[in-house]
């Protein structure tokens, strides 16, 4: 088989509570979806996913995790944690003094470094 990575846009939620008698699956978002559950392998920590399409799968965590990541309504990726939050601010600071220092205001930009700390 040849190997592909995914390249699309999702809609997901970790899946907290299954009500299988009802067909409903609880998100962390808090909302019920209907689904029909039968034949269908859905487990609490799972992620709820619907595509572009409406089409309504689960994923286990690990799978799902490795191959999507948060992004805003703009599309851009969002920080999986503070740490790497504060580490892409630190390199883009760093970037600026490199590259364009001009737009930096040496009287308004605090650098990263003093107000996280060197240990990034």
């Amino acid at each position: 088989m040849k190997r592909y990575r995914s390249h699309k846009v999702v809609e997901a939620a970790k899946i907290m509570g299954i009500d299988r008698p009802n067909d409903l699956v609880i998100t962390d978002d808090n909302e019920r979806h209907r689904l029909p559950l039968t034949g269908l392998r859905a487990e609490p920590g799972w992620y709820l996913v619907r595509y572009a399409d409406g089409y309504l799968s689960c994923s286990p965590p690990k799978a799902f995790e490795e191959g999507y990541a948060e992004i805003d309504a703009d599309g851009i990726p969002l920080p999986a944690d503070t740490k790497e939050a504060l580490a892409m601010a630190l390199g883009a600071h760093r970037y600026f003094q490199k590259y364009e220092p001009h737009r930096l205001n040496d009287n308004s930009a605090t650098p990263p470094e003093k107000l996280y700390g060197a240990g990034l």
